[in-house]
């Protein structure tokens, strides 16, 4: 069932962001030659007007592509008076077509996360905008760390501390901080947890010990938790907090990806921050049992997380072509055409590459 509902959110995620690209070639008056989901080889097809509509059989990505788009000279020289060929519209168009695709993605994160503010949310006593609305707050886990003790107890983002106790004293659970403390004072005793399923209802009892390794300097459980309660907002106020938080997550994307490239400066491994298809597709699996709230703020996030990584400047990717845009608007001439496609190949046997890697870890992990 969890790879269903991850292809289901590929789906939607990759043709959102292809959508982006074949509305707004469209819009600039460029020919659409196809619009394809995942990559060849092809498995049906369906060709309307002058648009083929494709199903790939490599469930990664998507594409659509435009007439004119491509790096081969002899088409560019052939094309070169084919008003609809994406090499002789403006720039500012080309560019509209090339950024269209991140911004539905953000735009897609902004419509979901309204839609999951308007039900019935936990939101932190510490939110400065909404925390005063909360009644009844309670811990609440928001993160389990990979391999760690309660992951292997089976606790998930979205479940509800009730009690945590040792064999001599029992938490008060009246902040997120009393929850850290308590592990922190107890970290040489069993600490029994009993934790709540939204769900379902289901109430369940672990015990577990605290290990190091994943906290630095301490023993840990391996969860993070908020002090939080529901909360549901009116549209409105549901659309600014979502414009607001999709801006927030951007940048924590960002910075993510910056430390990333800290580390790799640094000739630090990186890998245990990465996830491929197939740990990706365990997070959906995993938020989708949490409830449908928390896998549509997971859709969001992981939508926000393909508009920043097509954003990057990589040939390849969307942040690439619109480099090479700017730069030819900039010098007003074409770019070398063998450059440009010798960039695109490689970089995209690069993001393959990484793509496999990442696959592998995964599978390991």
């Amino acid at each position: 069932m969890s790879i269903l509902i991850f292809f289901v959110v590929l789906l939607v995620l990759v043709m959102v962001h292809e959508a982006g690209h074949f509305f707004a070639a469209k819009i600039s008056k460029m020919r659409v030659e196809e619009f394809a989901f995942g990559f060849p080889p092809k498995l049906f097809s369906k060709k309307k007007g002058e648009t083929t509509y494709a199903f790939n059989l490599i469930p990664i990505g998507g594409y659509v592509k435009i007439t004119g788009e491509g790096f081969e000279e002899e088409e560019r020289e052939r094309l070169k008076h084919d008003k609809k060929a994406f090499q002789n519209r403006p720039k500012i168009l080309q560019l509209f077509v090339l950024i269209a695709g991140v911004v539905m993605n953000l735009v897609l994160a902004v419509l979901v996360l309204t839609f999951v503010y308007t039900k019935p949310h936990y939101v932190s006593v510490n939110d400065a905008d909404y925390g005063k609305y909360i009644q009844n707050p309670h811990v609440v886990v928001v993160g389990v760390s990979q391999n760690s003790p309660a992951y292997t107890a089976n606790i998930i983002p979205g479940d509800i501390v009730l009690k945590m106790f040792t064999q001599k004293v029992s938490a008060n659970l009246d902040s997120a901080q009393s929850v850290i403390d308590f592990v922190k004072t107890h970290n040489e005793e069993s600490i029994t947890i009993v934790y709540e399923r939204p769900k379902d209802g289901k109430v369940s009892t672990t015990t577990l010990q605290a290990v190091y390794g994943l906290v630095d300097g301490r023993k840990s459980l391996g969860f993070a938790v908020d002090y939080a309660g529901e909360v549901s907002l009116p549209v409105h106020k549901a659309f600014i907090k979502a414009v607001v938080d999709t801006g927030k997550f951007t940048y924590l994307t960002v910075a993510g990806l910056g430390d990333i490239v800290k580390k790799l400066v640094n000739g630090e491994s990186v890998m245990n921050t990465l996830a491929g298809p197939v740990g990706i597709a365990k997070m959906v699996g995993g938020a989708s049992e949490a409830g449908l709230t928390t896998l549509l703020t997971f859709v969001a996030v992981l939508s926000i997380n393909l508009a920043v990584f097509n954003a990057l400047p990589i040939p390849a990717l969307d942040g690439g072509r619109i480099v090479f845009v700017l730069i030819e608007a900039i010098i007003r001439r074409p770019l070398n055409y063998k450059f440009q496609y010798w960039a695109n190949s490689i970089s995209f046997l690069l993001l393959i590459g990484l793509i496999l890697t990442t696959t592998f870890f995964d599978i390991f992990r």
